[in-house]
């Protein structure tokens, strides 16, 4: 990823017009500018624009203090594609509103194209798939932030490894040992399932040959049932229809007692309807006698309406002319008030032009001052330039001397490196050497161990096996036999009930039985109760022991489980042990020529005899430095002056522009001063709204000629308010004589209809006394009828239940012969899913992190050491060397998965942890700088950009010289470099600067120098 084009709008200490920053005009360039004024800022965006994430811990705090949105928009190339990132975030809605668009370039057709996701995420999603690398591992190897240089040499071993998997690619890794771990659990899931299912399958299969002979008996018990049903059926039958008849003959007789009954309150109905209308009769006759003082009433009514229907009128007409005399007394108001707001705001805009006025002579009288500070300003300028000419001089020999010191160094650090390495063989070796009996030791005991959990787990598949045979018991042998017993108990308690009563008939034969024969079956049947009640007692007991006994089995089998949990950790032991054992065998042979190799590096060291050249050079290099004339000390001095006068070029572009306002104000001030004159005139004249004042006389004069009097409209209301009544109880007295006749007439009926009424009465009474003897035989019938339907209903249950256990039976040994189909196919698909399970086992462990993801890491990891090593000893002078160890020894003698750093200088070897100050950033730098080449020399990264945010503050001089020696030896692996610092020494070292400058009002502003 190379960076192209950069644009902020108001982003943290960045305002509103900021131009874009175009990378594209320098490949290494130094960020420079006071603490605070926005250098990290412009790097902050950066990483917003991509993943959304800067220093900042809320996300409105990238938004500029007093401006409501930021926003950021990034160019960049990658693999000769360009494309661009635009983020948004807005503070207008409460809870704050973000926006992205990624967009890429068309070179065919010139225009950007959209390339966003359908959210925030996914378009997040796509533009780190893009990259590939996400925020955490951007800043622990190309983007090196301020205070964050040590983020990968700080974090846990743990930690450090899962970034350089993340740095090599090795996520994807996980994901399929994570899909073939899910595909092994689910087919794990399914083999169980087939487990249980076959266990069930054989068990159903078993009972083939008994279903069918069941099935054979239970379809001759269905035939003489429905023999014998037919029968009783026919029998029913014609008893049904003698009752039927019975029931129509008793049914009419029903009907002529609810016919009296209907008649009798019909007559009660009609007395009363007789005695209402007399009772409105009456009323109606009461309102005639009234007529004509209701009449009376109800003309003074109508004459009032007339009468308020021309003053409504008139009151209309009166309340409109008082709401427009009301608004335009507001209007003229209104117009009073902006008259007096726009006099206020010349005032206050005259009194500020007097008070710029007044600052700008002040600035005019302090010009001489201000004009020698600036001169003097450039002549110091001039100075300096020529003492920078200078120090380049002498910082190009001083570059050069450090060169031939540096490869006379390399020379003699690369035969110590190598003899240090040689040592630490010795070392290792000896110490390999010296664990030879340790291991042997420990091989045996782990081989006892071993033995131990085999036989353990042979053990716990003797379990396995006896808790699934009891699983089978439990849940389905003596359910199973425990539901035969209680239907069988169920259906001898029921015949029993039969036998009970005098007169039953054998439930075998049908043949009527005597006392003797009844009791004697009765007794049988009670012992066959007894005995399947001591056998469902048995089974319950025996189903309680299993239970027990299971639980038992449970309890070894999850004590089994736990010993067997260390037998993974003890296979990894015994591999271990077997390559310690090996490499100390091999250490032992290794010894001998080891030490010839470090008699021979002790001899050359000892010589001095190397390096002739280099030691000529650089006594004619340190010649020339003594030769060269610079005063750092007077130096300095004009940088302070140079620093203490950097106020009278601000102070002269003041006075410059105070020369040109004063014109101006002077003649805005006394326009301002005309100009309210003129509005207090209008004030105190009141020449102002005059359309409305006339329009208001008009008003108030046609007011005055309406000559309304709202009190004798009021009095009117009132009347037609208590007349009110007077309509009602006109209308009442037109109902009256409308319906005088009609009540009458209505009378007349009711008395005619009462007399027919009670003569059907009495011709029903006669009729009813006819059907009084059908009553005796229908109960008789009904009777007969009701132990026939009992016999039926009894032969139909047993046929009913006779079908339904023919039906079951059927059921179960159609299902048994489709269970006897499905365990074939079920032990096939067993047999294929074993095979697919053992496959994704081995692909997870392949995929997992002690897998291939190890085996690229351990092969990535010498390239890194060697890249950091080559750079720690070019800033170090090789006083140190680093060394990136994978394993570790436990106390227990056990070995763990680590990534630690170890140093070696003069005082030994150590933890990184026990650096810090100086020396900690330069094992840092080495470390991220090494991580950010190897990033860019492998594909899957995509990066080609190295950014360095502060750091070298801990460095001194010599420090510094040699941390700027490793930028420029790298820069042509990286397409651009990136420094940020505000010291001016490492400024100075490159050609392109970008210098970042704060204003109070502006906000932050950058200017590219060459």
């Amino acid at each position: 990823m190379i960076p192209v084009r950069l644009r902020l709008r108001n982003f943290m200490s960045y305002g509103e017009d900021v131009p874009p920053l175009d990378f594209s005009q320098f490949s290494a360039v130094c960020l420079t500018g006071d603490n605070g004024h926005g250098k990290s800022a412009l790097l902050d965006a950066i990483t917003w624009a991509l993943w959304g994430q800067t220093r900042a811990k809320n996300l409105d705090d990238v938004v500029r203090l007093g401006q409501e949105e930021a926003e950021v928009e990034f160019e960049f190339e990658l693999e000769d594609e360009r494309y661009r990132v635009l983020r948004k975030r807005s503070l207008r809605p409460r809870s704050g509103l973000s926006s992205l668009e990624l967009q890429g370039f068309d070179r065919h057709s010139g225009q950007w194209r959209a390339l966003s996701g359908s959210s925030i995420r996914d378009t997040e999603a796509k533009i780190t798939q893009l990259l590939r690398m996400n925020y955490e591992t951007f800043i622990n190897s190309v983007f090196v932030l301020q205070g964050r240089a040590d983020e990968f040499t700080t974090r846990r071993p743990a930690e450090r490894k899962r970034i350089l998997a993340d740095i090599l690619g090795l996520s994807v890794f996980d994901a399929l040992e994570a899909r073939a771990k899910m595909h092994r659990g689910a087919l794990d899931q399914q083999v169980q399932a087939l487990d249980q299912r076959l266990e069930e399958l054989r068990q159903a299969v078993a009972r083939k040959e008994e279903l069918a002979a069941a099935l054979a008996a239970q379809q001759e018990t269905l035939a003489q049932l429905q023999a014998e049903l037919q029968a009783t059926q026919a029998h029913h039958e014609a008893l049904t229809q003698r009752a039927s008849t019975l029931r129509l003959q008793h049914q009419r007789a029903d009907e002529l007692a609810r016919r009296q009954q209907q008649l009798q309150r019909e007559l009660q109905e009609a007395a009363r309807q007789k005695a209402q209308h007399a009772r409105r009769l009456a009323d109606f006759e009461a309102i005639v006698k009234q007529e004509a003082a209701i009449t009376a009433a109800y003309e003074e009514l109508q004459a009032l309406q007339a009468q308020e229907h021309q003053y409504h009128a008139l009151a209309e007409t009166h309340a409109a002319l008082q709401q427009e005399a009301a608004r335009l007394q507001q209007a003229i108001a209104a117009a009073a008030q902006r008259l007096e707001l726009e006099l206020h705001g010349v005032q206050q805009r005259r009194q500020e032009v007097a008070v710029r006025l007044e600052t700008c002579q002040q600035t005019l009288q302090a010009a001489p001052r201000i004009e020698a500070a600036y001169q003097q300003l450039q002549q110091l300028r001039q100075r300096e330039a020529e003492l920078a000419q200078t120090l380049q001089r002498r910082y190009v020999l001083e570059q050069r001397r450090r060169e031939v010191e540096q490869r006379l160094q390399q020379k003699r650090h690369a035969l110590e490196l190598q003899q240090r390495s040689l040592l630490d063989r010795q070392q290792e070796w000896q110490q390999k050497e010296a664990s030879l009996a340790t291991w042997e030791e420990r091989l045996r005991a782990l081989q006892a161990e071993l033995q131990e959990a085999e036989r353990t787990k042979q053990r716990l598949d003797e379990v396995r096996a006896t808790g699934v045979t009891l699983k089978v018991q439990i849940e389905q042998s003596i359910p199973q036999a425990l539901a035969t017993l209680q239907e069988e108990v169920r259906q001898q308690h029921t015949t029993r009930r039969l036998l009970d009563q005098a007169g039953a008939h054998c439930p075998l034969c049908e043949k009527a039985l005597t006392d003797a024969e009844r009791q004697r079956v009765l007794r049988k049947l009670a012992q066959e109760i007894a005995q399947r009640q001591r056998r469902i007692e048995e089974l319950e007991h025996e189903a309680q022991r299993l239970q027990q006994q299971r639980q038992a089995l449970r309890l070894e089998y999850k004590q089994l489980e736990q010993k067997l949990e260390q037998r993974a950790e003890l296979e990894q032991q015994y591999a271990l042990v077997q390559t310690r054992l090996e490499e100390a065998r091999q250490a032992r042979q290794a010894l001998a020529a080891l030490m010839a190799q470090l008699q021979e590096l002790d001899a050359q060291l000892a010589s001095g005899s190397y390096a002739a050249e280099e030691l000529a050079a650089l006594q004619q290099l340190t010649a020339e430095l003594e030769g060269l004339a610079y005063d750092p000390t007077a130096h300095q001095a004009l940088r302070r002056d140079l620093q203490r006068l950097a106020e009278a070029e601000v102070q002269y572009a003041r006075l410059e522009q105070a020369r040109t306002e004063v014109a101006e104000l002077q003649a805005q001030l006394q326009a301002l001063a005309q100009q309210a004159a003129r509005l207090e005139q209008a004030l105190g004249t009141q020449q102002f709204a005059e359309a409305e004042r006339a329009e208001l006389h008009a008003v108030q004069q046609r007011l005055a000629q309406l000559q309304f009097d709202p009190a004798a409209y009021q009095a009117l209301r009132q009347r037609l308010q208590a007349l009110q009544p007077a309509a009602q109880q006109y209308a009442t007295l037109e109902l009256a004589r409308q319906q005088l006749q009609a009540e009458r007439l209505a009378l007349e009926r009711l008395e005619a209809t009462q007399q027919r009424w009670e003569a059907e009465l009495q011709a029903l009474a006669a009729e009813a006394q006819q059907h009084a003897s059908v009553l005796a035989d229908l109960h008789q019938t009904e009777a007969a009828l009701t132990q026939t339907a009992a016999q039926l209903a009894n032969l139909r249950a047993r046929e009913g239940e006779a079908r339904l256990a023919l039906g079951r039976l059927q059921s179960r040994y159609e299902d048994c012969l489709q269970r006897e189909a499905e365990l074939e196919e079920r032990q096939a698909q067993r047999t294929q899913l074993v095979t697919e399970r053992a496959l994704y086992g081995d692909l997870a462990q392949i995929f997992s992190k002690n897998g291939i993801q190890a085996l690229i890491i351990e092969n990535a990891l010498p390239e890194l050491e060697d890249e950091a090593n080559r750079i720690l000893a070019r800033i170090t002078d090789n006083a140190m060397h680093l060394t990136l160890e994978t394993q570790r020894d436990t106390r227990s003698g056990s070995v763990i998965e680590t990534l630690d750093i170890k140093i070696s200088d003069a005082l030994g070897t150590r933890h990184y942890e026990l650096f810090s100050g100086g020396e900690a950033f330069r094992i840092n730098f080495a470390l991220r700088i090494a991580l950010s080449k190897l990033l860019a020399r492998r594909a899957g990264a995509r990066l080609r950009t190295l950014v360095i945010d502060e750091g070298f503050g801990t460095q001194d001089s010599q420090g510094l010289e040699r941390l700027l020696e490793v930028i420029k030896a790298i820069q042509d692996d990286f397409a651009k470099i990136i420094i940020i610092t505000h010291l001016r020494d490492l400024k100075n070292a490159f050609a392109t600067h970008i210098e970042v400058k704060k204003d109070p009002l502006r906000g932050s502003f950058y200017q590219v120098l060459s």
